[in-house]
């Protein structure tokens, strides 16, 4: 007679759910990106979606409220991941530096999937619902991380006192996102020639533009 086998504990059942629950949600995501690069973001359905996954239409909601938060989703998770990296491995005492440091090491992951980075950076713009909440917070996020390396710069005397933090922040952006655009038009990606481009763009918003012999009190036309 063999004894009856005592039933699996809660805590074993919940992190088993757990499991199944993550493992899910990394099937959706990836399938979801090689229909994207397939197909693009308008023309890949849901239903079809869950077909190329194995599950039903009503459990990818679960996971992701909209089609917007499903292609942040794709991406969201290994770009974290390539920002704290960046941000742990940054060169010391030079702003230019770091900032060049983080925008290979981004540049570098968009490169590896172009297709799908190409469906990001065209859908992004125009995306609404959860997902461009979502694509919102991760912007703000990393700009948060960027603005604190320019105060970290101010504070030790490699920029001046009169420069906002912020503004300045927001002008690294549009040079950021103008090589990545131009890197994702290209053919192919070069992560060297863009980096060169932004090196370009840093060095001359860094030493102004303005003629030094230029009266002082003049007045542009």
């Amino acid at each position: 007679m063999s004894l009856p086998t005592e039933p699996t504990s809660t805590p074993d059942r919940a992190n088993h759910r757990q499991r199944q629950k993550e493992e899910t949600r990394r099937i959706v995501r990836e399938c979801a990106a090689e229909l994207f690069e397939q197909k693009g973001f308008a023309k890949t359905t849901m239903r079809e979606l869950a077909t190329r996954a194995g599950v039903g239409l009503g459990t990818i909601f679960k996971h992701f409220p909209d089609k917007g938060s499903l292609l942040v989703a794709c991406y969201r998770e290994d770009i974290g991941e390539v920002t704290r990296r960046g941000l742990a491995t940054l060169p010391e005492g030079d702003l230019q530096a770091q900032l060049l440091h983080l925008t290979t090491r981004l540049y570098a992951f968009y490169a590896q999937r172009p297709a799908l980075s190409r469906v990001l950076a065209r859908e992004s713009t125009l995306m609404e619902g959860t997902g461009a909440d979502e694509m919102r917070k991760l912007f703000a996020d990393f700009l948060e991380r960027v603005a604190e390396l320019f105060a970290i710069a101010q504070e030790r005397g490699e920029l001046g006192a009169n420069i906002d933090c912020q503004d300045a922040t927001a002008a690294f952006w549009s040079f950021y996102y103008s090589g990545l655009i131009g890197g994702l038009m290209a053919p192919e990606f070069s992560v060297e020639a863009m980096v060169e481009f932004v090196r370009r763009l840093l060095e001359q918003h860094f030493q102004g533009i303005i003629a030094s012999d230029r009266p002082s009190g003049t007045k542009s036309k």
